[in-house]
């Protein structure tokens, strides 16, 4: 046996995989579903409604994303999930309101879902790459 003892198993890498993809997914999922309900509901502008349905699209994106390459453990895949986060966690400071500081915990709590499947990414890439 060698190795840090304290280091993760690889069953333990799964489990933490697990519960940050569905944490992901769930999420994502559920503001692209507000998202598309806010451009019709609460959407006063046009161009409000141009803004809802972007993030709408972007976080329908997101969950293809996630349901396919990302479970596939596809390096790529997890970068590019970072983007939506960046997306969220950037209306905070744009939006100094009530939703910006929404927007931004949102975001903090899908990075940390993000972050605790890179063990199991890292696991997956071959060696020298």
């Amino acid at each position: 046996m060698s190795g840090d003892p304290r280091a993760p198993s690889d069953a333990w890498r799964r489990v933490f995989f697990w519960i940050g993809w569905w944490m992901l997914v769930g999420a994502t999922a559920l503001l692209a579903l507000n998202h598309l309900v806010g451009a019709f509901a609460f959407a006063s502008t046009d161009d409000e409604q141009m803004m809802f349905i972007a993030f709408a699209a972007l976080q329908a994106l997101s969950v293809l994303v996630l349901l396919i390459p990302y479970r596939r453990l596809e390096w790529w895949a997890w970068w590019a999930t970072w983007i939506p986060i960046a997306a969220l966690a950037a209306t905070g400071p744009v939006f100094l309101s009530s939703i910006g500081g929404v927007y931004l915990g949102i975001s903090a709590i899908l990075a940390v879902a993000q972050l605790v499947t890179v063990s199991r990414f890292a696991r997956s890439r071959p060696p020298g790459s």
